[in-house]
Protein backbone atom coordinates (compact mmCIF):
# COMPACT_ATOMS: atom_id res chain seq x y z
CA UNK A 1 0.00 0.00 0.00
CA UNK A 2 1.54 3.23 -1.08
CA UNK A 3 1.05 5.74 1.72
CA UNK A 4 0.47 9.66 0.68
CA UNK A 5 0.95 13.05 2.71
CA UNK A 6 -1.72 14.19 4.11
CA UNK A 7 -0.22 18.14 4.38
CA UNK A 8 -0.31 20.05 1.43
CA UNK A 9 2.75 21.18 -0.29
CA UNK A 10 4.07 24.96 0.31
CA UNK A 11 3.56 25.59 -3.58
CA UNK A 12 -0.24 24.79 -3.63
CA UNK A 13 -0.63 26.97 -0.74
CA UNK A 14 1.06 29.99 -1.95
CA UNK A 15 -1.13 29.97 -5.07
CA UNK A 16 -3.99 29.03 -2.73
CA UNK A 17 -3.21 32.75 -1.29
CA UNK A 18 -2.00 34.16 -4.28
CA UNK A 19 -5.54 33.53 -6.04
CA UNK A 20 -7.19 35.14 -2.56
CA UNK A 21 -5.57 37.96 -2.66
CA UNK A 22 -5.86 38.00 -6.47
CA UNK A 23 -10.06 38.03 -6.12
CA UNK A 24 -10.01 40.66 -3.27
CA UNK A 25 -7.48 43.22 -5.25
CA UNK A 26 -10.24 42.73 -8.49
CA UNK A 27 -13.31 43.06 -6.18
CA UNK A 28 -12.17 46.08 -4.91
CA UNK A 29 -10.74 47.60 -7.82
CA UNK A 30 -14.61 47.39 -9.18
CA UNK A 31 -16.10 48.54 -6.03
CA UNK A 32 -13.78 51.58 -6.39
CA UNK A 33 -14.57 52.09 -9.75
CA UNK A 34 -18.56 52.09 -9.28
CA UNK A 35 -18.11 54.24 -6.91
CA UNK A 36 -15.96 57.46 -8.31
CA UNK A 37 -19.07 59.82 -8.47
CA UNK A 38 -19.14 62.01 -11.75
CA UNK A 39 -19.66 66.04 -12.30
CA UNK A 40 -22.88 67.08 -12.34
CA UNK A 41 -23.74 68.89 -15.60
CA UNK A 42 -25.23 72.14 -16.67
CA UNK A 43 -27.00 73.37 -19.19
CA UNK A 44 -28.42 76.61 -20.33
CA UNK A 45 -32.06 76.76 -22.71
CA UNK A 46 -34.74 79.42 -23.58
CA UNK A 47 -31.95 82.21 -23.05
CA UNK A 48 -33.89 85.76 -23.97
CA UNK A 49 -33.06 89.56 -23.62
CA UNK A 50 -36.12 90.91 -23.69
CA UNK A 51 -35.76 94.53 -24.77
CA UNK A 52 -32.79 93.79 -27.32
CA UNK A 53 -34.85 95.77 -30.22
CA UNK A 54 -35.80 98.14 -28.16
CA UNK A 55 -39.52 97.69 -28.39
CA UNK A 56 -40.13 96.06 -24.75
CA UNK A 57 -39.94 99.68 -22.69
CA UNK A 58 -41.66 101.49 -20.68
CA UNK A 59 -42.03 105.67 -19.86
CA UNK A 60 -41.15 106.65 -16.19
CA UNK A 61 -42.65 109.08 -14.44
CA UNK A 62 -40.50 111.66 -15.45
CA UNK A 63 -41.11 111.02 -19.39
CA UNK A 64 -37.68 109.37 -20.16
CA UNK A 65 -37.90 105.73 -21.78
CA UNK A 66 -36.38 103.23 -19.26
CA UNK A 67 -35.97 99.64 -20.90
CA UNK A 68 -36.27 96.26 -19.09
CA UNK A 69 -32.67 95.27 -18.08
CA UNK A 70 -33.31 91.80 -17.35
CA UNK A 71 -31.94 88.84 -19.14
CA UNK A 72 -33.69 85.76 -18.47
CA UNK A 73 -32.69 81.79 -18.97
CA UNK A 74 -33.46 78.65 -17.64
CA UNK A 75 -31.06 76.03 -15.94
CA UNK A 76 -30.97 72.41 -16.07
CA UNK A 77 -28.97 70.90 -13.10
CA UNK A 78 -28.90 66.99 -13.76
CA UNK A 79 -26.77 64.62 -11.70
CA UNK A 80 -25.40 61.94 -13.91
CA UNK A 81 -24.13 59.48 -11.34
CA UNK A 82 -26.02 56.25 -10.28
CA UNK A 83 -26.52 55.88 -6.12
CA UNK A 84 -24.74 59.17 -5.83
CA UNK A 85 -26.67 61.75 -4.28
CA UNK A 86 -24.82 65.53 -4.91
CA UNK A 87 -25.32 68.32 -2.42
CA UNK A 88 -24.84 71.63 -3.78
CA UNK A 89 -23.45 74.62 -2.11
CA UNK A 90 -24.70 77.95 -2.84
CA UNK A 91 -24.66 78.21 -7.35
CA UNK A 92 -23.18 82.27 -8.51
CA UNK A 93 -24.15 82.95 -11.71
CA UNK A 94 -22.19 85.39 -13.68
CA UNK A 95 -22.62 87.03 -17.71
CA UNK A 96 -19.89 88.36 -19.73
CA UNK A 97 -19.54 91.03 -22.32
CA UNK A 98 -16.44 91.25 -24.41
CA UNK A 99 -14.60 90.36 -21.22
CA UNK A 100 -16.35 92.54 -18.63
CA UNK A 101 -19.14 91.40 -16.13
CA UNK A 102 -22.63 92.31 -17.11
CA UNK A 103 -24.35 91.37 -14.01
CA UNK A 104 -24.53 88.41 -11.58
CA UNK A 105 -27.72 86.57 -10.59
CA UNK A 106 -27.74 86.53 -6.95
CA UNK A 107 -27.04 82.82 -5.11
CA UNK A 108 -29.32 80.19 -6.02
CA UNK A 109 -29.16 78.38 -2.29
CA UNK A 110 -27.68 75.15 -2.06
CA UNK A 111 -29.61 72.06 -2.10
CA UNK A 112 -29.34 68.47 -2.40
CA UNK A 113 -29.65 66.53 -5.72
CA UNK A 114 -30.37 62.60 -5.83
CA UNK A 115 -29.16 59.71 -8.09
CA UNK A 116 -30.20 60.11 -11.58
CA UNK A 117 -32.33 63.56 -11.09
CA UNK A 118 -32.77 66.31 -13.01
CA UNK A 119 -34.12 69.87 -11.99
CA UNK A 120 -34.44 72.87 -13.94
CA UNK A 121 -34.54 76.72 -12.55
CA UNK A 122 -35.61 80.26 -14.18
CA UNK A 123 -32.60 82.58 -13.77
CA UNK A 124 -33.02 86.06 -13.82
CA UNK A 125 -29.80 88.42 -13.94
CA UNK A 126 -30.14 92.71 -14.30
CA UNK A 127 -27.40 94.07 -16.73
CA UNK A 128 -26.05 96.95 -16.08
CA UNK A 129 -26.29 99.79 -18.48
CA UNK A 130 -22.80 99.71 -19.87
CA UNK A 131 -24.20 96.79 -21.41
CA UNK A 132 -27.20 98.08 -23.55
CA UNK A 133 -24.98 100.55 -24.50
CA UNK A 134 -22.73 98.15 -25.96
CA UNK A 135 -24.80 95.82 -27.58
CA UNK A 136 -27.02 98.35 -29.73
CA UNK A 137 -29.89 97.45 -31.57
CA UNK A 138 -30.05 94.29 -33.34
CA UNK A 139 -26.38 92.98 -33.22
CA UNK A 140 -25.96 89.51 -32.74
CA UNK A 141 -24.19 89.15 -28.77
CA UNK A 142 -21.47 86.61 -27.60
CA UNK A 143 -21.97 86.41 -23.64
CA UNK A 144 -19.77 83.94 -21.91
CA UNK A 145 -21.67 82.40 -18.83
CA UNK A 146 -19.91 81.88 -15.86
CA UNK A 147 -21.38 79.55 -13.02
CA UNK A 148 -19.56 78.91 -9.84
CA UNK A 149 -20.18 76.21 -6.86
CA UNK A 150 -18.78 73.82 -4.37
CA UNK A 151 -20.38 70.04 -4.02
CA UNK A 152 -19.97 67.13 -1.18
CA UNK A 153 -21.03 63.52 -2.99
CA UNK A 154 -23.10 61.45 -1.03
CA UNK A 155 -22.03 57.75 -1.51
CA UNK A 156 -24.50 55.68 1.07
CA UNK A 157 -23.92 56.60 4.11
CA UNK A 158 -20.39 58.77 2.96
CA UNK A 159 -19.90 61.89 2.43
CA UNK A 160 -16.91 63.11 0.40
CA UNK A 161 -15.15 66.08 0.72
CA UNK A 162 -16.36 69.79 -0.91
CA UNK A 163 -15.03 69.99 -4.16
CA UNK A 164 -15.24 73.22 -5.90
CA UNK A 165 -16.31 73.60 -9.24
CA UNK A 166 -16.52 76.21 -12.17
CA UNK A 167 -18.54 75.51 -15.42
CA UNK A 168 -18.72 78.55 -19.13
CA UNK A 169 -20.10 78.54 -21.86
CA UNK A 170 -20.16 80.86 -24.97
CA UNK A 171 -24.00 81.59 -25.66
CA UNK A 172 -24.71 83.31 -29.47
CA UNK A 173 -27.82 85.45 -29.24
CA UNK A 174 -29.31 86.38 -32.38
CA UNK A 175 -30.84 89.80 -33.53
CA UNK A 176 -34.68 88.42 -31.73
CA UNK A 177 -32.80 88.35 -28.37
CA UNK A 178 -32.99 84.27 -28.53
CA UNK A 179 -30.11 81.78 -28.31
CA UNK A 180 -28.64 81.40 -31.91
CA UNK A 181 -28.31 77.90 -33.16
CA UNK A 182 -28.33 75.25 -30.55
CA UNK A 183 -31.47 75.43 -28.19
CA UNK A 184 -29.54 73.75 -25.07
CA UNK A 185 -26.25 74.83 -24.18
CA UNK A 186 -24.11 72.65 -21.99
CA UNK A 187 -22.04 74.21 -19.44
CA UNK A 188 -18.05 72.97 -19.66
CA UNK A 189 -15.69 72.29 -16.54
CA UNK A 190 -13.05 74.89 -15.92
CA UNK A 191 -9.74 72.86 -14.79
CA UNK A 192 -8.67 74.15 -11.55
Amino acid sequence: MIRRSTSKTPIAIYCWCFQVVLVLVLASVVAWLSLIPRSPSFAISDFRIPASNRTNSSVSQRGEVVTSTSLSFNLTISNPNKGTGIRYSDIHITLYHKGASIGTRPVIPGFYQSHRKSISCSVLVNAGRQFWRGIGNGNIVVLRAGLETGVRYRILRWKTEKHRMDFEAFVIIDRQGRIDGEKNISLHRIPS
